[in-house]
């Protein structure tokens, strides 16, 4: 019997280094990005199937960006950064930051949730403390979903949290708005807007094994710069203020750049 041949995106190589530009958020209701379509609407992380009655195991994503935060907005809100919430079901799906205001400093941590509207998810955080503002930080997540979690910042794996309650049985829904910057959605009056700057938001259906430096490799350099990410992701999110696109595979809808401006920094200064 023949050794199966590995999927070629897994194979463990160094990727090379790539001078990348960012996107700044102003901090303001008005400073933000929207999709037409779910961000996550192809990705599937579920764990049971309703229609089979039957188990789902091996379902995984890796989620790729870079951020920096000029300041808190809204300390009791936090930060929003990818944000999809249903107006018709509990689903939602998010990328954003907490903030624990008991601390001085206050204690900043990043929080990733998959969320069905049967209060079964998918949820992985950081521990407090692990943000500092004014820094470029490195994202990286991989997420198995019946079984692991790994978040890695500026390309060393941080101490989590993870849950993974119940069965998660719901596809997202493909025509929820994303918000990027705000959680406008969610709380129209008082969102947690960013203040700050991203750059370079990748995403895709495999699992990395980011525990190790070779699993990194395909996402950040031995220096802490970008890369030449894995080609053909779900989502591809990249440019300046004007060039800003998304080259993944997913139909991400109509974009619309509000009150958006190029960063003067970027992860590779």
């Amino acid at each position: 019997m023949g050794i199966a041949a590995k999927t070629p995106d897994l194979v463990m190589t160094q990727a090379a280094e790539k001078t990348v530009e960012a996107i700044d958020f102003a901090g303001t209701t008005t400073s933000f990005i929207q999709y037409t379509n779910n961000f996550f609407k192809d990705l599937d992380l579920r764990t049971y199937d309703n229609d089979a009655d039957a188990a789902i195991t091996g379902n995984s994503m890796t989620m790729s960006f870079w951020f920096k935060l000029d300041s808190i907005v809204n300390t009791s809100a936090g930060v929003g950064l990818i944000n999809v919430m249903s107006s018709t079901t509990t689903q939602r799906y998010r990328v954003h930051l907490t903030v624990d205001t008991t601390t001085d400093p206050d204690d900043i941590r990043l929080v990733f949730i998959y969320h069905d509207d049967n209060s079964n998810l998918h949820a992985i955080s950081t521990t407090n403390g692990e943000i500092s503002l004014n820094t470029w930080y490195h994202v990286l997540i991989s997420v198995k979903a019946d079984v692991s979690g790994t978040i890695a910042l500026n390309d060393t794996p941080v101490t989590t949290t993870a849950q993974f309650a119940g069965d998660v049985a719901t596809l997202p829904i493909a025509t929820t708005d994303t918000f990027v910057g705000t959680q406008h959605s969610y709380n129209p009056i008082e969102p947690p807007n960013l203040d700050g700057q991203l750059a370079e938001i990748w995403m895709d259906d495999k699992f990395y094994d980011i525990s190790g430096a070779a699993g990194r490799r395909f996402f950040i350099s031995a220096n802490g710069k970008p890369v030449h990410l894995p080609s053909n992701p779900l989502v591809y999110l990249n440019g300046n203020h004007t060039t800003w696109t998304n080259d993944g595979t997913s139909d991400l809808g109509t974009q619309t750049l509000n009150n958006i401006t190029t960063s003067s920094t970027s992860p590779s200064d």
